[in-house]
């Protein structure tokens, strides 16, 4: 959910860019359709990476709006998908901003600020 190529690259961009950021994946392991196509190396570079740039990476938990609003977050970013979708008016009334990704781009909402703490959830 999280795990794949762009939640790992948005969490290290975010991270480089001064946010605290936590990484969520449901599943025990990173690196979503890249583990399909058997792209070992790649999946090896964005977890070294994610090292490197301090993300809290955390694997094989429930993600529900509670657990991702138990870790305070200011910004969460996901795709709107339909599971996810669900829960963007939870996070919103609990007063975490989520930036919602799909296929027509992405709705920011208010700016986002240096030392923000960010979940990634795509």
């Amino acid at each position: 959910m999280g795990g794949g190529p762009a939640g790992m690259q948005a969490a290290i961009t975010a991270s480089q860019r001064g946010h605290n950021v936590f990484l969520c994946e449901r599943k025990n392991e990173l690196g979503g359709k890249m583990n399909d196509r058997k792209l070992a190396d790649a999946t090896a570079w964005f977890i070294d990476e994610m090292k490197r740039n301090q993300v809290d990476v955390h694997l094989g938990l429930p993600i529900t709006a509670e657990h991702i609003a138990a870790h305070k977050p200011d910004i969460v970013i996901m795709t709107s998908n339909g599971e996810l979708k669900a829960m963007i008016p939870a996070l919103r009334k609990k007063g975490i901003q989520v930036i919602e990704i799909d296929e027509n781009g992405c709705s920011v909402g208010r700016a986002i600020k240096s030392g923000f703490q960010v979940a990634i959830g795509l």
